[in-house]
């Protein structure tokens, strides 16, 4: 039998106001996530508050399991004002389906990529300066920058405009900060008192700087925005402009290679919007269920950038 599930997303960016409303079809259920068990699935509570993380060792050289695991323990939990937004697909329940988990890997790993273009150039901004330094003094300092990533707006009550809303903007960021402080002590990846603090900052300032423009708070707020923004793809929005604003160091031929490599991440992450053949197919569910085989995603698309 086919089933047809409906939702609707609604997404902003700044003055931007978006709203789709997604389906998701059932291919024939004896072909679909053969390999997606019960026991694949993550341990949720709500909030991720009492979930377990069990030891996960596989890591790349800028994501481990582990974060993933730990961030999945709030994306795939209801938002707080609107538990009906999730899709399902042969037992599997997927939260948050446009602002989940493969949206906080891909995040993170668009970061990176932005990260990859500014070591690149020939010129030392400010930017590209505090990069190399960042990466010579910490050698943790990549698998920091996706755990930030991918939790920068886990806090999201539910897929409404929260840009003219003060109040709910602030408890959304509030959110995503006290879970990215959660995802920090189950990563084991270690923070000093002192860093905690300016990446928790980061995550408030939400795209903005604060008054010392090249702080490491300032970077990785606007690090953070780009990415986030670049993932828009997947509703085939076009903001160029958008991106220059927070990385103003890309050029339009940067920006072309980014949408490119964003194409391909949507596609390996199972979300078809941007391709125009569905919405969210087989791989999306299993992918939004197994931390270990979306790293390996991940670091396949990494490998063969």
């Amino acid at each position: 039998m086919k089933h047809l599930i409906y939702f609707l997303i609604t997404i902003n960016l700044g003055h931007h106001l978006f709203a789709e409303t997604i389906s998701v079809k059932d291919l024939d259920p004896n072909t679909i996530i053969k390999n997606a068990t019960t026991s694949q699935k993550t341990n949720c509570a709500p909030n991720g508050e009492s979930a377990t993380i069990k030891n996960l060792n596989i890591s790349s050289d800028f994501l481990t399991e582990a974060i993933i695991e730990s961030a999945n323990q709030f994306y795939n939990t209801p938002f707080t004002n609107a538990p009906q937004e999730k899709v399902e697909l042969n037992g599997i329940t997927v939260f948050r389906p446009n602002h989940g988990i493969t949206h906080g890997v891909r995040s993170a790993i668009l970061t990176q990529d932005i990260v990859d273009l500014l070591l690149k150039k020939s010129d030392d901004s400010l930017l590209k300066t505090w990069l190399t330094n960042k990466m010579a003094t910490d050698p943790e300092f990549r698998k920091k920058l996706s755990l930030i990533a991918i939790t920068h707006r886990i806090g999201r009550e539910d897929e409404s405009d929260s840009f003219g809303d003060v109040s709910k903007r602030s408890r959304e960021l509030a959110g995503s900060v006290a879970a990215f402080k959660k995802v920090v002590e189950n990563s084991g990846i270690k923070f000093s008192p002192s860093e905690l603090e300016d990446y928790a900052e980061a995550i408030k300032l939400d795209g903005k700087s604060d008054s010392q423009s090249n702080s490491d708070r300032s970077n990785l707020s606007h690090l953070l925005r780009g990415a986030h923004i670049i993932d828009l793809v997947r509703l085939n929005l076009n903001l160029d402009n958008d991106i220059k604003s927070q990385v103003p160091q890309l050029t339009a031929t940067d920006i072309k290679n980014l949408y490119l490599k964003e194409e391909k991440y949507l596609l390996s992450t199972g979300d078809l919007r941007h391709s125009g053949k569905g919405s969210f197919n087989e791989t999306f569910f299993k992918l939004s269920s197994t931390p270990a085989k979306l790293l390996e995603v991940i670091n396949n698309e990494r490998e063969n950038k």
